[in-house]
């Protein structure tokens, strides 16, 4: 509703703007609240972007009902503020367990997005309705309603998450460092963790897969409307793809651990090939849902294990300030392949934004494969040296 609501407040053709301020705030903000959260704490950090969440909400609803533009646009961008913080919740919950639980725990988080894309609807329908009623326009209520859900959300975390995590983070890493190869209390350069193979195949994974995801999802409802698929159907093609993204979540966090993070890599990465190939002629329903359903679940094993593995990656003293690096980037790409959809739809249709996420899903594979050559390097000089 965001676009709608921009519409009638500044016009048609700049309905887009508070969309394109969503995702700058979420990419401008989230390696500040990493750097935060390694200098000030996570529950302090988290706490500070839940609250911006409710001044959003406040600045949202008044600029609706007096009719600003610009306070409308400054709101949206201190939601994706809010949004960063959330994102980064999955690494916080990752680092105070062990590395084989990493990516179950971090399914588990993202799970919990089901819960907003099932009740979401039926919330925005309740709180339109009682603002009307209250004598207030009716698009102010849902962003009225944020405000407490915020502040309580900002509660919850200051009050229970307890110890600070990042304390019980420092002492897991100290029990398990034997067992790995990350170096302790050093401060390494984003060009330093970047050099590491494993590094930059997580990395690849989140942000290729979030870039494959939104630009085919994005489209898809404007597809399904040329073909004359009524809302109904466009209801279903999106839930299938809120089933594959979050719905499972919880399953592809235990198989990631029980896999490895590489092979549900690759899982994620055919899972979205599959998705694209199949958008090249996707018109009737049946087939629109099998992609769309593919490209959620994709997404889910993209995001589940990258994560994961780039939590293994990082030590303490590093980590939550590349984890927000790496959210920045996942968001600037996330809105910028949101825009290319639009033009490479309007220049060559579905297929061809099918094709186009073929493309971005080879370049994850291209990662996938050099990282693999690398280890099997650093293996043989491994061996070579021991013997």
């Amino acid at each position: 509703m965001t676009a709608i609501i921009a519409a009638d407040l500044g016009g048609a053709e700049w309905a887009g703007l508070p969309v394109l301020f969503l995702f700058a705030g979420r990419s401008m903000t989230a390696f500040v609240i990493g750097s935060a959260m390694d200098r000030f704490g996570r529950r302090s950090t988290l706490t500070f972007s839940y609250l911006c969440g409710a001044l959003g909400g406040v600045l949202a609803t008044t600029s609706i009902i007096y009719g600003s533009y610009i306070g409308f646009i400054v709101s949206s961008f201190l939601f994706g503020g809010t949004r960063a913080g959330i994102e980064l919740q999955r690494f916080v919950a990752a680092e105070v367990h062990n590395p084989g639980n990493r990516a179950r725990i971090i399914g588990l988080v993202v799970s919990a997005g089901t819960i907003g894309s099932i009740f979401g609807p039926w919330m925005f329908q309740l709180t339109s309705d009682m603002a009307k009623n209250s004598g207030y326009i009716g698009y102010a209520g849902p962003w009225l309603a944020s405000v407490p859900m915020s502040v309580v959300a900002a509660l919850v975390v200051f009050i229970f998450l307890r110890p600070e995590p990042k304390i019980i983070a420092q002492r897991i890493d100290e029990i398990c460092s034997a067992a790995t190869v990350i170096p302790e209390k050093i401060m390494r350069t984003r060009r330093e963790i970047m050099s590491i193979p494993d590094v930059r195949l997580a990395v690849a994974a989140i942000v290729l897969g979030q870039g494959v995801m939104t630009m085919i999802m994005t489209i898809t409802p404007l597809h399904m409307t040329n073909h004359a698929h009524g809302t109904a159907d466009i209801s279903l093609a999106m839930m299938a793809h809120t089933m594959g993204m979050f719905g499972l979540s919880w399953l592809v966090g235990r198989m990631t651990d029980s896999w490895g993070a590489y092979v549900s890599v690759v899982a994620g990465a055919f899972l979205l090939i599959f998705a694209g190939s199949f958008a090249i002629n996707a018109t009737v329903l049946p087939i629109i849902i099998v992609v769309m359903f593919s490209l959620g679940l994709g997404w889910n094993f993209c995001f589940v294990a990258g994560s994961a593995l780039l939590t293994d990656m990082l030590n303490q003293d590093e980590r939550a300030r590349f984890q927000g690096f790496t959210e920045s980037i996942n968001a600037g790409v996330g809105g910028a392949t949101a825009l290319l959809g639009g033009q490479v739809f309007g220049a060559g249709g579905y297929g061809l934004v099918g094709v186009a996420g073929l493309v971005l899903t080879s370049g994850l594979i291209g990662v996938g494969a050099l990282t693999m050559m690398k280890k099997r390097e650093s293996c043989r000089s491994e061996e070579l040296v021991d013997g």
